[in-house]
């Protein structure tokens, strides 16, 4: 049972590279833009976070401590420049979008199950 939790961080790790690319194709099929297509995919910070999102879904796959902790400071870091980013540029006028606030459940969720003491006793290695 330890060693679940661990995993399902990893797996939503796995999840949320999956968003951003499903995200990055969907406004491509609405738009039938691949100049916007072509933007997005050449964005390095698009394949940082894709290559973050691997090592981290790796290490806490295998359950390594500096999975853990590669983690949580990740995703400690993204959560807070998206909250400061919200709270710019929220405004009832111009809500954020289904995909902005779908992002922020995901690494809330994925901070929750991290925050866990079994996900944190099972990383050991």
């Amino acid at each position: 049972m330890i060693q679940d939790h661990a995993r399902f961080a990893a797996s939503i790790a796995i999840a949320y590279i999956l968003f951003i690319f499903s995200g990055i194709l969907l406004h491509f099929i609405n738009t039938h833009d691949f100049y916007t297509l072509k933007f997005s995919l050449n964005l390095p910070s698009t394949w940082i976070a894709a290559f973050v999102s691997v090592v981290i879904s790796w290490g806490l796959w295998h359950r390594k401590s500096w999975g853990w902790w590669l983690g949580l400071s990740a995703v400690s870091a993204h959560l807070i420049s998206t909250v400061v980013w919200l709270t710019q540029n929220f405004s009832f006028n111009n809500f954020p979008s289904f995909g902005v606030l779908l992002a922020v459940i995901i690494q809330i969720v994925f901070l929750a199950i991290l925050i866990f003491p079994s996900t944190r006793a099972s990383c050991t290695n």
